[in-house]
């Protein structure tokens, strides 16, 4: 059976939440950091690239402070990671009210 989480299917497996490897183990694909593109946080997202820098922008009535901030590799090549935006996602309130 497959869950989806945000747009995309995943095994069960995947999508729960697993125990952190104790301190003598050492996982290397647990430690592993996947940076994507702010685009890529935006197909993610399913929202518009407007939107995006909406979020991010502290001068916009659409900023969000708690938005993941980005990873700047040089001063052209901005990442985020998956997993902070993923957790991020999850954490917003739905709907109204």
């Amino acid at each position: 059976m497959n869950t989806t989480i945000l747009g995309q299917k995943t095994p069960d497996s995947i999508a729960q939440t697993t125990a952190a490897p104790s301190a003598g183990s050492y996982d290397r694909a647990a430690r592993t950091l996947k940076l994507i593109s702010f685009r890529e946080v935006c197909d993610c997202l399913s929202i518009k690239l407007s939107t995006g820098y909406d979020w991010r922008n502290p001068d916009s009535p659409r900023y969000k402070p708690d938005f993941p901030k980005p990873f700047y590799l040089s001063s052209r090549s901005v990442r985020f990671s998956h997993e902070a935006i993923v957790n991020w996602a999850f954490n917003q309130k739905v709907g109204g009210a």
